[in-house]
């Protein structure tokens, strides 16, 4: 069980958690949601003794054994053997039988565990995280995306496991349908006050919650609104009546006409004072929080030439490990191709050599002179010391134009001078649309873009592709975004 009581915690002046209490029975599974900068990534590791919070008190189990898992290694910890990472972790004892019955669930093979880390591929990498992080869950499991880089057959056996577990545990995760089967409360960090609202059930319990009470608030402060402006519209009336009584002059001087007129006008403003005073009596509907959705917009540029990106027998790969068979398919412009396979299969290593960033071993690669692309890898990790704007201003971008393109993409102006370094993987997803944006791209090529996004930007992006009439290649796991993209064509890895 995990007990946590008014947990705050800032990171500068910025309030990050405000006071957040919840607790996690015996046998619970609780999906923790919230937007990219919500706290949701904090709160796990504030839970997990890896940072320390500002106020509050925390109770766990017997043992205080927590299983936490990361969303990527450091770049220090890539530079490791798999089997030396392993043997320095600290699996609880009773926990070793289990070592190969759970990466062997994962389809982690044998063979890998004398690879380095840095090798492996990103779905290979979140594997050995989260066996590690199972391993070490005796109390209580933080599972941070579980999901990410995990082939279809991994995220089955992992949504098995973890029903058949009564170990209690908080889950932070972008896919609903993960989030469905697995979740039996729902736990929101809301923006605004950084204090956690519950919902009994599932995901989607969760979110028709959400729409109704966003009904319910429309509704109830449209009738305060409607109330006021019919007793203001009253006082008004009342008002001028009064004063009219006031300035009233009787033909013939009449006393007890005048006198009539100023009597009423007296009880007309008593009235209308009483109305005063009623509208103060009234309890208060503040205005919903009507927040605009965000909406990714990329505006591709048309360029002459040709937009074409062929692939003939094309062999990728590096020429002392990892190679993939010769693969040949063609990209119509506007045409979307999902690339599907295994973890380890080279997904990832077609796209970064369709992008350039790794060459060719044989075979042609043949991208049209028309084709501007937008490149979004698995790791968006990066040793710069550039802040948000300076990425995206580049050398003669107008200052203007970016901070308009960075409010578009829920990055307000107060964020200028955060550190790319410093973002969260999905603010760093979001940063490089945004560049995209600015670039005017007109070909994205994307591999696992769904990792670390909150539901709300993965929602605009599964628009984006939907609405993008430029052409798409992407590498995902997330069966709900396939299915919307209506892909054109699968290569299968």
């Amino acid at each position: 069980m995990l007990t946590v009581k008014n947990l705050v915690k800032y990171y500068g002046e910025d309030l990050v958690l405000g006071g957040v209490s919840l607790t996690v029975d015996f046998g619970e599974k609780v999906g923790l949601v919230g937007v990219n900068g919500a706290g949701k990534s904090t709160l796990l590791k504030i839970i997990a003794g890896i940072e320390k919070a500002d106020d509050g008190k925390i109770e766990t189990g017997k043992t205080g054994t927590i299983g936490f898992l990361r969303q990527e290694f450091s770049l220090v910890e890539e530079a490791q053997l798999v089997e030396d990472y392993i043997t320095a972790s600290n699996i609880p004892s009773q926990n070793l039988y289990k070592v190969d019955i759970i990466l062997d669930g994962l389809d982690f093979p044998q063979p890998l565990r004398n690879s380095r880390i840095s090798d492996l591929s990103g779905g290979q990498k979140s594997k050995l995280l989260l066996a590690l992080a199972l391993l070490d869950g005796e109390d209580i499991l933080l599972l941070d995306e579980p999901t990410n880089n995990l082939d279809l057959d991994a995220i089955m056996w992992l949504e098995n496991y973890l029903i058949g577990t009564t170990t209690p545990m908080i889950i932070v995760s972008h896919d609903r349908r993960f989030l469905n089967k697995i979740t039996t409360k729902i736990l929101e960090i809301d923006e605004a006050t950084r204090k956690i609202k519950e919902y009994a059930g599932n995901y989607d319990f969760y979110h028709e919650m959400k729409r109704l009470e966003l009904e319910h608030s429309i509704s109830a402060y449209e009738q305060y609104q409607t109330k006021v402006a019919s007793l203001e519209a009253d006082i008004r009336q009342k008002k001028q009546w009064a004063m009219k009584g006031q300035r009233y002059i009787p033909k013939d001087n009449d006393k007890f006409d005048k006198g009539f007129m100023r009597d009423r006008s007296k009880s007309l403003t008593k009235s209308a004072k009483s109305l005063e005073r009623k509208i103060g009596q009234l309890e208060k509907v503040d205005r919903p929080d009507l927040k605009q959705p965000l909406k990714i917009e990329i505006d591709e540029t048309k360029i002459k030439g040709s937009t074409l990106i062929r692939l003939t027998d094309l062999v990728c790969g590096y020429n002392d490990g990892f190679q993939t068979k010769p693969i040949t398919f063609d990209c119509q412009f506007g045409e979307r191709v999902v690339i599907l396979g295994k973890n380890g299969t080279g997904k990832s290593t077609l796209i970064k050599t369709i992008s350039g960033e790794i060459p060719q071993l044989s075979g042609d690669i043949s991208i049209g002179t028309g084709i501007r692309i937008g490149y979004i890898s698995q790791d968006t990790k990066m040793d710069t010391e550039k802040t948000v704007s300076e990425y995206l201003l580049g050398d003669d971008r107008d200052k203007t134009t970016v901070f308009t393109v960075m409010k578009r993409f829920n990055f307000p102006y107060e964020n200028r001078n955060k550190l790319y370094r410093d973002l969260s993987p999905g603010e760093r997803t979001r940063v490089m649309l945004a560049r995209f944006a600015l670039n005017g791209v007109n070909t994205l090529l994307l591999d696992e873009p769904t990792n670390h996004l909150d539901i709300e930007a993965l929602e605009a992006l599964e628009e984006l592709l939907t609405s993008f009439s430029g052409s798409v290649i992407l590498a995902s796991h997330d069966r709900s975004l396939i299915e919307k993209i209506h892909p054109t064509k699968q290569v299968e890895m």
